[in-house]
């Protein structure tokens, strides 16, 4: 297993409690959603509006309007956001860390670069 499911569910929790988060969509991600015709910067703010977990494969994973209109609607993973700012910050960025890591290691990487 890649997470600790009583971190993600504690994690879930608050971070429902605090909908809409502010956040920033890394830039690899950001590419990807472009080229797929998204209208979107790694600079505009973005608001996750909904969150869920989808299990090893998807982890914690982020509903959110790309636009004001509300046409263009994305799901991705929160290892793929930046939250800055918020009250949440310290928990998601180790939420993001440790998984990052797992997910290193399951694939072969050595956890010394990881911290």
């Amino acid at each position: 297993m890649f997470d600790d499911q009583s971190e993600v569910d504690a994690l879930l929790q608050q971070m429902r409690e605090e909908l809409p988060i502010p956040a920033y969509i890394t830039t690899a991600s950001v590419n990807r959603l472009q080229r797929n015709g998204a209208k979107i910067t790694a600079k505009k703010l973005v608001y996750i509006e909904g969150v869920d977990y989808f299990a090893d494969h998807g982890g914690i994973c982020c509903f959110m309007r790309l636009s004001k209109s509300g046409e263009q609607i994305a799901l991705i993973s929160l290892t793929h956001l930046r939250i800055e700012g918020h009250l949440l910050s310290d928990k998601i960025h180790d939420y993001q860390a440790k998984r990052e890591k797992n997910l290193a290691i399951a694939n072969g990487n050595s956890p010394i670069f990881w911290k």
